[in-house]
């Protein structure tokens, strides 16, 4: 009976090792993620330009973190992880650029308000406050 148990006990680590050497060969066919790190080094400068620097910037921080991360995967032929990284990158400068440009367009509102008031107040002719 216990040769039973420890033959079976064997064979489910003979087993698992093989489905780890088997996924371990696999990993290695997975190409570079360098279409991902372009998207997401796209994604960073257009936040870049949208203002996030200004108006999002510990997104931007964050993002900018992640792809530095990517490449360094990449270059360490980890693209599992490289792809994981910049797709995270990716969406985080996304979201840097939809914060910036949600604020840019907060601001002109402001002063489109600012102005419709200047103009209300000179039509009473009342200064403005």
């Amino acid at each position: 009976m216990f040769r039973d148990c420890f033959l079976t006990a064997a064979r489910r680590a003979v087993l698992a090792s093989s489905a780890v050497l088997g996924l371990a060969a696999c990993s290695s066919d997975v190409p570079p993620p360098n279409a991902q790190l372009g998207a997401s080094s796209a994604a960073v400068a257009s936040a870049e330009r949208a203002g996030a620097l200004q108006y999002a910037p510990v997104e931007l921080q964050t993002a900018r973190e992640k792809l530095g991360r990517a490449q360094a995967e990449a270059q360490g032929e980890r693209y599992v992880d490289a792809r994981r990284w910049a797709e995270q990158a990716q969406v985080d400068a996304e979201l840097a650029e939809a914060r910036a440009e949600n604020k840019a367009a907060q601001e002109a509102v402001r002063a489109v308000q600012r102005d419709i008031d200047t103009l209300r107040s000179e039509l009473n002719g009342r200064p403005a406050s």
